[in-house]
């Protein structure tokens, strides 16, 4: 291949990105930003039963000393190998509290788990709000 036909599909790649991205609607992204992680997990549990009973446990640090984290529900889809986690930080509106970092935890359990991989999904909201994903990673059952 010469370079002028190197050149030529080169460009036909970039004038085709170039107009993909001139279609994309208001709704589409057109840049990707990696989120760090905001808990930190770490396993609990391998209780002694039969099967073994997990738990997760997050770990955060909330901005004001008026803050809470409270466990909402634990959600697992076996079809899909999915644990949700819903979390909401409650917040006092008529509070007055200084910027204090305050470390927040809560035990999430997961019950026993069959082998193979999982994908937990962490999901947060603020008092009421809705929830939004705010960290995922992946358990491996052995």
């Amino acid at each position: 291949m010469n370079i002028r036909a190197s050149l030529a599909s080169l460009l036909v790649v970039l004038i085709t990105v170039g107009v993909v991205a001139a279609k994309a609607g208001p709704n589409t992204a057109l840049r990707l930003a990696v989120v760090e992680p905001g808990y930190t997990l770490s396993l609990g549990g391998g209780k002694r039963l039969c099967p073994p009973s997990f738990s997760l446990n997050l770990a955060t640090n909330l901005a004001d000393a008026g803050t809470s984290l409270v466990l909402d529900r634990v959600t697992r889809d076996a079809a899909r190998s999915t644990i949700t986690i819903d979390l909401t930080v409650k917040r006092d509106p008529n509070a007055v509290a200084p910027q204090i970092i305050t470390a927040a935890k809560v035990a999430a359990d997961i019950g026993s788990l069959r082998k193979g991989r999982y994908i937990v999904v962490i999901r947060q909201r603020f008092n009421n709000s809705a929830y939004k994903i705010v960290q995922s990673t992946v358990l491996d059952g052995r």
